[in-house]
């Protein structure tokens, strides 16, 4: 491997750490705002925000804590899509910390858990997060399949910082990938994007990582104008400090590719003094490397050993194995051209167990991620038995709701149907009965004429008998007319009470029952009233005066208990 594949190789895993970086801010703010929040979606994101800052000044163990508290609140109140933020921002942590396995971990359960959810959004940034996961692995396939799964949601949700985001993550496997046409491509795609809609942030990071395809082909004047116009957006908005002194640094290392060593050294001093301000680790760890290089190509032997020492100090206090190891070669490759066996070999076994760390801790990640398949596919299974059984409790409980349904709407019709024959039943009976009434009405005022005549027939014989000579005449003639009275008179009224009780049944034992001490006299004005005759018409039936009447319908109003004259004593009698 040469020291140009190298080069790339640590800026390209430099600038997957500090992707995400911002300027350095002051962690005193937002302890503080932490410490006043009670609300605790309000903390938890603050305790994100103080991981993520913390992670920016290379306090990694402060940003495990802030991302851990933050966990565990999430916990105590069951917020679900604050548990996925949290797990993801503790990832990143570890990440930084070079612990892949727990950053793998944690990856998963974010990703399983937002699924479960339909977090979709948050879903894609952790999709994101195990796409520079499996980037540091070099499984670079399976870094571009997550990137592309992520993309999906952030332009649903014109989320267009995260969608330049992956399109340069896109671009930077396809370029270790060797396909440099694909990752060229996803650069400048990315480059646009982040152009359009000013982040900034996304768009130096994009330059630095293009202008690597060029420096990689010798192409030094095309990365150089790529990267100042990347250095120069990045400083106008103040975006991106670790990525500027990267930046500087590839200015630099172009300078050197074309022998400019007054202009590379320009460069250097540039990067150092913004390093050296922003106070992050792995810039200035960047930076060393860079001079390394540098005081190499001018043959500065001292100041090469100095500065890759520097370099691999800090890579090795601060456990940044990926770039520990790339310096440990450079090291033994020096040490090697310089015939000094034994420290080529030192740095040579450096290597080699920095390689079995790598390799263990992939080996751990992958074991790690196939547990977590395997526990996600056991999930799944379960999820899926849970949906079948929760399918089929929804299905019969719609097929017993749609029973009943169809059962009430029938019973519902039936009572319909009922009732309605009941009305029609009821009101056939009243028009049967209002009907029979003025029949029977009729009957009796025809008998009333009948009795009438017969009374005036009896009343002529009376006048005969009176012009007979003979006494056995007159006798004889006023028996039969006497007879005649009695007859006509007893059967009126008894054809009147037997038509009446077929018309209104049970009418005279409800009215005896309630007044037992009626005359049959009153009994029959009674039923005069129900059958709402006017006295004109009693009197014609009865043939007695209006007066005694009148006297009749008083009578019956005190048997009743009826005091007020507001009372109609036909409407009372028609309710019995």
């Amino acid at each position: 491997m040469s020291f140009r594949t190298l080069i790339i190789l640590f800026l390209t895993v430099f600038l997957t750490l500090a992707n995400n970086a911002n300027e350095q801010q002051k962690l005193d703010s937002l302890k503080l705002e932490i410490s006043i929040t009670e609300t605790p979606q309000n903390k938890i994101n603050l305790l994100i925000e103080a991981s993520k800052e913390a992670r920016d000044q290379s306090l990694v163990n402060d940003a495990i804590l802030f991302s851990k508290e933050a966990l565990e609140l999430s916990f105590a109140e069951d917020l679900k899509k604050e548990e996925v933020l949290s797990k993801k921002e503790l990832a990143y942590a570890y990440l930084d910390n070079n612990d892949l396995k727990k950053a793998f971990s944690l990856a998963n359960e974010a990703k399983h858990l937002a699924d479960e959810n339909s977090y979709d959004l948050e879903s894609a940034l952790v999709s994101q997060l195990l796409s520079q996961l499996y980037f540091m692995i070099a499984e670079y396939d399976k870094s571009v399949e997550l990137s592309f799964i992520a993309l999906k949601p952030f332009e649903k949700h014109e989320d267009y910082f995260n969608i330049s985001t992956s399109l340069e993550q896109i671009g930077r496997n396809y370029a270790l990938m060797g396909k440099d046409s694909l990752g060229r491509i996803y650069f400048l795609k990315a480059i646009k994007m982040a152009r359009t809609h000013e982040n900034y942030s996304v768009l130096g990071v994009a330059m630095v990582n293009l202008s690597n395809s060029y420096y990689l082909k010798e192409q030094n004047k095309e990365a150089i104008i790529i990267l100042k116009e990347g250095c120069k957006v990045l400083l106008i908005h103040k975006e991106n400090g670790p990525a500027i002194g990267t930046g500087y640094s590839n200015i630099a290392l172009n300078y050197i590719g074309l022998k400019q060593y007054d202009s590379a050294f320009l460069y250097l001093e540039k990067a150092n003094v913004f390093n050296t301000r922003i106070n992050n680790l792995r810039s200035l760890l960047n930076n060393h490397n860079s001079y390394a290089y540098y005081y190499q190509q001018v043959n500065e032997e001292q100041k090469f050993i100095e500065h890759a020492n520097l370099a691999y100090h800090i890579a090795k206090d601060n456990n940044f194995i990926f770039e520990q190891r790339i310096i440990s070669k450079l090291l033994e490759d020096y040490y090697q051209s310089n015939n000094q066996i034994d420290s080529a070999y030192k740095y040579r076994c450096i290597q080699h167990d920095i390689s079995n760390i790598i390799n263990s801790q992939n080996t751990l990640s992958k074991i790690a991620q196939l547990e977590m398949v395997k526990g996600l596919e056991i999930a799944e299974k379960e999820n899926a038995l849970i949906e079948r059984k929760r399918i089929f409790i929804n299905t019969v409980a719609f097929i017993v709701l749609l029973s009943l349904l169809i059962l009430t709407i029938v019973l519902m019709r039936n009572y319909r149907t009922k009732a309605k024959l009941s009305k029609l039943k009821q009101e056939k009976l009243e028009d049967d009965i209002s009907f029979k009434s003025k029949e029977m009405t009729i009957q009796l005022m025809d008998l009333t004429k009948r009795n009438e005549l017969l009374a005036d027939i009896t009343k002529e014989l009376i006048n005969v008998s009176k012009g007979a000579q003979k006494d056995e005449t007159k006798s004889a003639i006023n028996k039969i007319a006497i007879d005649i009275e009695k007859a006509t008179e007893g059967k009126i009224w008894e054809d009147f009470i037997l038509r009446f009780k077929e018309v209104h049944s049970g009418f005279y034992a409800r009215l005896i029952k309630k007044y037992p001490d009626l005359t049959p006299n009153e009994q029959r004005l009674c039923a005069f009233l129900k059958l709402n005759l006017s006295t004109k018409e009693i009197l014609s039936m009865t043939g007695q005066s209006e007066r005694s009447i009148v006297m009749a319908r008083h009578r019956l109003r005190k048997k009743f208990g009826i005091n007020s004259q507001e009372v109609n004593l036909v409407i009372y009698i028609s309710k019995i």
